[in-house]
């Protein structure tokens, strides 16, 4: 049987010192139905330049300007052919097997649309397994499966994803294009939210032993910057909204409002009072485009509301 073709995605902004491990990585796989496409989202540390040179074999995007996590691997998913797509941030490596072991693990199951990897911190221990879903309304990494959990999705920054789940809960924006992160997000939460319009539409989600990476944690990001705190608040709310089916919605209300007043008071606490103020600030203001997005999600509900809660832990 003929092994599907997998796109790589490589998103870098101003990450060139990251890429020669990861694409060295990428082209060193046992796996060899690849095509590796590199998103140069605005860069200006010469990053184009430097993959035209150092790797023409890649397929390189040039974005003007920084489009953000959620655009830039957009991008990159409408120019792949592949009928998997593999989303990698750059300041990764791969082992060898990585993606011969995920090609592997959903072989022959047309109900999976995700798989998770193991991803290592670079020296020891380990980053993620994938997402676990709290009933709080987040997603933290998860580092040990509990006994038959499995997770809500992968990790943005090394998730193994099925084209035709893409095109299964993309939606069409104002201007033409089709968004399969929601670019509204920019960045923060995106492979939350698609995550869960997956498993809404009935996809399922595995995880593949075997499939190895290292990620140096943060290399291309500032921790709790304001614009962390503000679009990490703002786009869990978005997701909340969006997501969850009417009967958890209501269900959840009270715990929603007291979860705005205690993330309010945290960041007040920490002397992040403004950006938690504009997150809540702009949750209100895009409430009638939620609402319109909720509805086209909504519509592709394919499980109940106990299988929803099921997805918590």
């Amino acid at each position: 049987m003929k092994k599907p073709l997998v796109s790589i995605i490589v998103l870098t902004w101003n990450g060139k010192q990251y890429l020669k491990n990861c694409l060295d990585s990428c082209f060193s796989q046992t796996y060899k139905q690849l095509e590796i496409i590199v998103v140069d989202n605005g860069s200006h540390d010469g990053t184009s330049a430097f993959v035209q040179k150092t790797y023409p074999k890649t397929r390189l995007i040039t974005l003007p300007q920084n489009a953000g996590f959620a655009e830039g691997n957009n991008a990159g998913i409408r120019a792949a052919a592949g009928e998997w797509i593999f989303v990698l941030n750059n300041d990764t490596k791969l082992k060898p097997r990585c993606i011969e072991a995920l090609a592997k693990a959903v072989e022959g199951k047309k109900n999976v649309g995700m798989g998770c990897p193991k991803m290592y911190f670079w020296e020891e221990g380990i980053d993620t397994l994938g997402l676990r879903f709290k009933k709080q309304g987040y997603t933290t990494d998860i580092k040990e499966l509990l006994p038959h959990e499995v997770p809500l999705a992968p990790c943005g920054g090394d998730a193994f994803y099925r084209k035709k789940m893409l095109d299964d809960i993309s939606f069409s924006r104002p201007d033409g294009q089709q968004d399969y992160f929601d670019s509204d997000y920019f960045i923060y939460a995106e492979d939350f939210d698609l995550g869960l319009r997956a498993r809404i539409a009935g996809w399922e989600c595995l995880y593949a032993d075997g499939a190895e990476l290292h990620h140096l944690h943060g290399a291309t990001m500032n921790h709790y910057s304001d614009k962390q705190v503000y679009l990490g608040d703002r786009n869990r709310n978005f997701t909340i909204i969006k997501n969850y089916p009417m009967p958890v919605l209501i269900k959840k209300l009270p715990s929603f409002i007291l979860m705005q007043a205690a993330t309010l008071l945290k960041w007040a606490f920490k002397g992040k009072p403004l950006p938690i103020i504009k997150s809540k600030w702009e949750t209100l203001r895009a409430l009638p485009q939620l609402i319109k997005k909720r509805k086209n999600i909504q519509k592709h509900l394919k499980i109940s509301t106990k299988e929803f809660e099921a997805l918590m832990r």
